[in-house]
């Protein structure tokens, strides 16, 4: 009986212990893509980089009353420092950005132009679209980083 009591301690605080890491790792960052569009635009009028743990992949392609042939897609991939990784993802909380509306404002309305953010997780990808250029609540210091 006397070892009985502290093996169950110790399997109870293991099983504590791997689940919560497991919960965590289960909502790590796979990537992050900010992107913006101009729907009454002409020539490379779609941008989007996406940033992972290794690289950066920056792509433009003709959008709105472009004519695809005269501006081909074009993309260029990067590595990407580990320290500008760790800024983005430490620059807000997954959670808080789970929350927000899938659409803000009136996106591309009158031509002002349309920006996102999507996140990728292990668990799942979220998408929000907002008026190009305007705050995102409790998203402003990522925005700040890849609007640069």
């Amino acid at each position: 009986m006397k070892l009985f009591f502290p093996a169950v301690i110790c399997a109870v605080f293991i099983s504590i212990s791997t689940s919560c890491s497991t919960s965590k790792d289960s909502n790590s960052i796979t990537y992050i893509k900010h992107g913006s569009s101009f729907g009454m635009c002409r020539g490379y009028c779609y941008s989007e980089s996406t940033y992972t743990k290794t690289e950066k992949i920056a792509f433009s392609k003709a959008y709105g009353r472009t004519n695809p042939e005269e501006f081909p897609d074009k993309s260029d991939t990067t590595d990407l420092d580990v320290k500008i990784w760790d800024e983005l993802v430490s620059s807000f909380v997954v959670d808080s950005f789970f929350k927000l509306d899938e659409t803000i404002g009136c996106p591309d309305c009158a031509d002002r132009g349309s920006e996102w953010l999507e996140i990728k997780t292990k668990k799942k990808v979220y998408k929000v679209t907002f008026d190009f250029g305007k705050e995102l609540n409790g998203m402003n210091d990522l925005l700040k980083l890849v609007r640069q």
